[in-house]
């Protein structure tokens, strides 16, 4: 009868860990989720940079973890933090679980260097957005010279286009005048011709 208890309480103490040890896989593969107060704002330290939710950094931590040490936003999301319960240090260092405690060790070390690799990433964040508005400023200005340099390059079109037109009509009525001119030059030399052929004949009436 012992020997069935102590196998049940063994079964049940490697439960409380894998639930433990599950959410720590989950949170080094996808990140520790930030520290909400209840009125669902983002905590942010002295320095402004984003906190982050409570997670157990070494086996003393992990065996005192429960729901009271994460805000009601990471246990809404993570709803199995509710079912967490401590275990003893001493249990936790029995022989038979050693392989527990082994992925114990191994995920409180990814969700440490996890939550370094969050913070270096959003503290970038202000200088990032700092170097987008820069980029956005000088894509505006980009955009507006782009839309003058068009705007310029419409208006010489349209000046070439009238250019072409203006002289179009210089060279019609060029045209026009010398043919003027060359049909008032034979109309004169008609003219010129006929009062040649008059004139000996108006003499001979005077004589």
């Amino acid at each position: 009868m012992t020997e069935h208890i102590s196998e049940r309480y063994v079964a049940e103490v490697r439960k409380k860990i894998a639930d433990k040890v599950e959410l720590l896989r989950k949170w080094k593969a996808h990140g520790v989720p930030p520290l909400i107060d209840d009125a669902g704002k983002q905590l942010t330290d002295e320095n402004n940079k984003p906190l982050y939710d409570y997670f157990p950094d070494d086996k003393r931590a992990f065996c005192a973890w429960t729901a009271k040490d994460n805000c009601s936003a990471t246990i809404a999301k993570y709803p199995e933090i509710l079912e967490f319960a401590t275990l003893s240090r001493s249990t936790l260092g029995k022989k038979y679980h050693a392989k527990s405690l082994e992925d114990v060790e191994t995920q409180i070390e990814g969700v440490i260097k996890k939550v370094a690799a969050q913070a270096s990433k959003d503290n970038l964040k202000p200088e990032l957005q700092s170097m987008r508005k820069e980029l956005d400023y000088w894509k505006q200005i980009a955009i507006e010279a782009n839309n003058d340099l068009v705007h310029q390059r419409r208006l010489a079109a349209r000046a070439q286009t009238e250019w072409r037109r203006s002289e179009l009509a210089r060279e019609h009525n060029n045209n026009l005048l010398n043919d003027q001119i060359a049909r008032l030059t034979t109309a004169n030399a008609e003219l010129t011709a006929q009062l040649a052929k008059i004139r000996p004949l108006s003499s001979k009436g005077k004589k």
